[in-house]
């Protein structure tokens, strides 16, 4: 029978889709003011948001890089462990 690869979350897993999901409700709403800019935003600040959205995106590619590297991590530990059962087997 094949190894069942998949893995229930915990909490540590659900801590860090929680940062991502605060991460990108930021980064939405700060696309948002970019695309429906009031009309009083100065080209200056206009600007400013843009290299601000551009940071929150990197910052939001790093948390869900930070929860793939997590859940492969506790992946990986899981195909060791059944290594190990195997060959104890």
């Amino acid at each position: 029978m094949g190894l069942d690869t998949r893995l229930s979350r915990d909490d540590e897993e659900y801590r860090l889709l929680t940062v991502y999901e605060e991460s990108r409700a930021r980064e939405h709403t700060a696309s948002s003011r970019l695309l429906y800019p009031s009309r009083k935003l100065s080209h200056l600040d206009y600007m400013n948001l843009v290299t601000k959205l551009q940071l929150m995106r990197t910052e939001c590619d790093e948390k869900m890089l930070a929860v793939k590297a997590y859940h492969n991590q506790r992946l990986d530990q899981l195909i060791a462990a059944h290594h190990v059962h195997l060959s104890c087997a």
